[in-house]
């Protein structure tokens, strides 16, 4: 426990950003630091130190870096937070060519007590016209309060964003992960990539409540070996590759994804619904008037070898409105259930690993597992026409699939007991849950109070649930990065050993009293 007993004293001593700093430095920070940059030299941070900042820095000369002295694991990274009541964002490079970005942690600060629901801009924008060539490398973004982690934007090319760590990001459609005052949609990215012939690479990315990683048509991008885990809050998407940007226009109607290349990613529903794995195709994702009558046709692309895992599936790759787009090797052991909200005159497909539109799929090479769609795949998401929660930011009310249930009470008790659920336990909150239409958020609110949970972790506020998970999370990471294990894994093996870690951290816990039939 001598860990934990670590971690409570960090978690008390500097809760907004429970990441092992020991300096806090306030007044009047953002001005001497954009001076530095100002300047056109290299912004150099100090280890260990936190720096509260009212605003964004921006990068204003060609092929400047932002990292920390001499930093080797995360627990010595320099932090940006922000400490402004409504705006999001903490770095601009957008137009800056060449810029590098390296062992910094970005906390955006989102559960501050006194924060306002404000400006919904990204946590880091990068990228953008003369942008090119720029690197984000080894950072750390967690607590973000806009609708991406980190948004690189058109027109620029060769982007770099390698080895990250995302953590919390926006917040689900039942209202976990949401902010006191927060009202529905405030759903956020991990990275939203516009870049052409850019690099996604060794990412990990926990609790998106939108996408994990977007591709916005990105032509020639390599997005390869990322990791995308719902652990406590839905995530709409995992890796997508369905929307239709301007810039990248071909012809009336057809958007490029030619070169985009989706390898060897592993996106996982572990405790909560990932609605669509890998979707490919505008219309399986929104409810609009215009819901599959649009015309769009994505081409070009590749989806190959990529992994869906955990029980909280709703569907895996799913294909409409695509020409000549490649889509074989991906392998699944997740679970589904729960069907999309499709139409509100017609329901979709069931949920399923696999499955096409025949009509609009066109020159596509598909593996065999692909089934063709009977009823349509329009709007297979699950999180538009439940009913709202008035009195909770018009958050909406769904029951969850058997699976979705299952997965959702275990990594409850996992992440916040270190235990699996006894037979009774299980059974009073899969009631409970459907009966009342309540978030993966109760579950952990109700085992926050609970004797057990103050024996091994202490008191913790109701309001600080979220800063406490971050704490564990992050203690995990800094830990694991030490290793030389680590090293040598990919992100989902690195994934897969935090997950350990974090539902293993109490010394002896014991697991769940009553084995569950599987």
């Amino acid at each position: 426990m001598a860990v934990f007993r670590f971690l409570l004293v960090m978690f008390a001593s500097l809760f907004m950003l429970p990441v092992f700093a020991k300096a806090v430095v306030k007044e009047g920070m953002r001005e001497v630091l954009q001076s530095v940059l100002n300047s056109g030299e290299d912004l150099v941070l100090e280890p260990n130190v936190v720096y509260e900042l009212d605003g964004a820095l921006n990068f204003k000369k060609e092929n400047q870096k932002l990292y920390t002295k001499g930093a080797k694991n995360p627990s010595e990274y320099a932090v940006l937070r922000l400490v402004s009541d409504v705006q999001s964002r903490l770095l601009n490079g957008l137009g800056v060519r060449g810029v590098v970005v390296k062992n910094v942690v970005f906390d955006g600060s989102k559960y501050s007590e006194n924060r306002k629901v404000g400006i919904r801009d990204s946590l880091v924008q990068m990228g953008g016209r003369g942008g090119d060539n720029q690197v984000v490398q080894n950072c750390v973004f967690l607590n973000s309060r806009g609708w991406s982690m980190l948004h690189v934007f058109e027109p620029a090319k060769n982007i770099g964003i390698f080895d990250n760590f995302f953590f919390s990001s926006g917040a689900d459609c039942r209202g976990s992960g949401a902010h006191a005052g927060e009202f529905l949609p405030v759903w956020g990215d991990g990275i939203s990539l516009a870049s052409k012939n850019s690099k996604v690479e060794g990412n990990i990315i926990i609790d998106p409540t939108d996408v994990g990683i977007v591709v916005f048509c990105a032509s020639g991008s390599l997005v390869k070996r990322n990791a995308v885990a719902a652990v406590s809050r839905e995530a709409l998407g995992g890796i997508n590759m369905v929307d239709a940007v301007k810039h990248y226009l071909i012809s009336d109607k057809k958007y490029d994804y030619r070169g985009v290349c989706v390898r060897e990613n592993f996106v996982e529903a572990l405790g909560a619904r990932v609605h669509i794995a890998y979707p490919i195709g505008k219309h399986i994702w929104g409810p609009g008037k215009n819901a599959g009558k649009s015309g769009i046709v994505l081409v070009g692309g590749e989806l190959l070898e990529n992994e869906m895992s955990g029980k909280c599936m709703g569907y895996g790759i799913a294909v409409s409105g695509a020409e000549n787009f490649i889509v074989k090797g991906n392998v699944s052991t997740a679970k589904y259930s729960r069907i999309g909200d499709g139409l509100r005159y017609k329901l979709p497909d069931g949920p399923c690993a696999f499955i096409y539109d025949f009509e609009t799929v066109k020159g596509c090479e598909l593996q065999p597992e692909f089934k063709k769609s009977v009823s349509h795949i329009i709007h297979l998401l699950a999180c538009n026409f439940g009913k709202k929660r008035e009195d909770l930011g018009g958050f909406r009310m769904y029951g969850y699939g058997d699976f979705e249930a299952e997965g959702a009470i275990e990594t409850a008790y996992l992440e916040m007991l270190c235990r699996e659920p006894s037979l009774s336990e299980f059974e009073y909150w899969k009631a409970k849950i459907n009966d009342e239409r309540l978030s993966a958020d109760a579950i952990r609110l109700e085992l926050l109070k609970s004797g057990e949970f103050k024996k091994l972790f202490g008191d913790v506020k109701p309001c600080d649930l979220h800063c406490f998970r971050a704490a564990v999370w992050l203690n995990s990471f800094s830990e694991l990065s030490a290793k030389k294990e680590w090293a040598l894994a990919d992100a989902k093996d690195r994934m897969n050993m935090l997950w350990r870690s974090v539902s293993g951290r109490a010394d002896g816990a014991k697991k769940g009293a009553q084995k569950r039939a599987p």
